[in-house]
């Protein structure tokens, strides 16, 4: 190797870094040159590739080099490759190189398991930095898990742009979706702005043959839901949404294409018959129900539908829209406010995101706190999304079944209160 012989120079080339500093991580690479020099890949290249994508030297260790080097020689990973991949996790939060070459080393593990080349995974990923980067917000991992099944499938991932006020419009997710498109995931309900979406018309308007799974987590407790009127093929919500128990949730699917579907985890309950070499799954819903449930939630969760079933929808709704339309129209008198998505007028509901200038959110909602207003402050599990307004996150306003507009009276008065003390 070239700096394991002492050629500091062609290194520092490479590295694109001082003789102190090539010298320095010269001894910082003791190991991975050995390892280099034992399985024939290049470590001067490798941390050339480093200083390049980083633009620092902070980045570059020993430990981080054997692993690109072995991706290189075992998978068939350029360095270029792995460096790219490596600044797309750092962008979204994964801020530690430990942590950053584990996330290669799952990625490369899951595609192996599925019969997948990792190459063509990490490529996939390098080569889409900025959407990886912008979803990832797990960590990386779901990223990888819908890169390793869109290759495996042969399917192409597709992510539809919302505008810079964070509205995202049918036309343009209509207009996405072509005869090739397989499913089309939909939020119905933004839990940053309260947008509903119009899933009957976006059904209505895209190939028969896709199917439409619609998150519903946010707009099951603010509208009345027919899944048959909305023809869409899945739809998913959770209990707690409902003012039911955490840790129990709801998934339809229209039955011919649950009946087609093989569930993700087997267990008891869901199998009709078992011989020593072969099986057959349970009816319906059962096909899909492993082990044994949380009865106490499901039983809490049947309680609080029943409720909100005994009342009228139809009033909550109307009444939501109006708090969130006051609501609105007094944060407007307050200087200098930015409000996240449709006005006081739109197709929206029950949901307020806004910040004002030079305040924290976490800050507002926390001295919001102390006059009894719960409000959220923080990215809302949608950093994607304000990544896209330019703003690490927001304060959050959620009206409920128990509101009124006594309560936003109390709200502008309370933040008049805290923005004084923030003063």
């Amino acid at each position: 190797m070239e700096f394991l012989n002492g050629k500091t120079k062609e290194f520092q080339k490479a590295t694109n870094t001082s003789v102190v500093q090539a010298r320095e991580l010269r001894n910082e690479l003791a190991g991975a040159q050995v390892d280099a020099a034992l399985l024939g890949y290049n470590a001067s290249e490798a941390a050339g590739a480093l200083s390049k994508e980083f633009g620092s030297l902070d980045k570059i260790s020993g430990e981080t080099v054997k692993t690109m080097g072995r991706f290189e020689k075992g998978l068939g990973i350029s360095m270029e490759t792995s460096a790219k991949m490596m600044k797309s996790m750092e962008g979204i939060g994964v801020d530690t190189e430990k942590a950053q070459v584990s996330t290669m080393k799952y990625a490369a593990s899951l595609a192996i398991a599925n019969d997948v080349a990792p190459a063509d995974v990490m490529n996939s990923i390098a080569e889409d930095t900025e959407n990886f980067a912008k979803y990832g917000n797990d960590g990386g991992k779901n990223m990888i898990k819908a890169a390793v099944a869109a290759r495996k499938l042969g399917l192409e991932l597709k992510i539809i742009p919302i505008s810079k006020d964070g509205i995202l419009s049918e036309d343009d997710i209509i207009n996405n979706c072509d005869d090739s498109t397989k499913v089309l995931s939909l939020t119905h309900m933004s839990n940053v702005t309260g947008q509903i979406l119009d899933i009957k018309k976006i059904k209505k308007s895209i190939n028969k043959d896709t199917y439409v799974a619609v998150d519903g987590c946010q707009s099951i407790a603010h509208l009345k839901i027919d899944v048959k009127d909305l023809d869409c093929d899945f739809y998913s919500f959770s209990s707690h949404k409902l003012y039911g128990p955490s840790g129990i949730g709801i998934m339809y699917g229209k039955e011919d294409i649950l009946n087609k579907l093989n569930p993700p985890t087997l267990g008891g309950g869901m199998i009709n018959e078992v011989s020593s070499n072969d099986f057959s799954y349970a009816m319906l819903p059962n096909k899909f129900e492993p082990g044994t449930p949380s009865i106490e939630a499901a039983i809490g969760f049947k309680t609080a539908m029943e409720y909100l079933n005994n009342n009228n929808y139809q009033d909550y709704f109307l009444n939501e829209k109006k708090l969130r339309s006051t609501l609105i129209k007094a944060l407007r008198e307050f200087k200098e406010v930015d409000i996240y998505g449709s006005n006081e007028d739109g197709n929206a509901t029950s949901i307020v995101s806004f910040n004002i200038k030079n305040q924290n959110f976490n800050d507002i909602a926390t001295f919001l706190d102390q006059y009894g207003i719960m409000i959220r402050g923080g990215h809302h599990c949608c950093q994607p999304f304000m990544k896209k307004l330019g703003i690490p996150g927001s304060c959050r306003v959620s009206f409920g079944i128990y509101n009124d507009l006594n309560d936003i009276d109390h709200f502008i008065d309370s933040l008049k209160k805290t923005l004084k003390l923030l003063q």
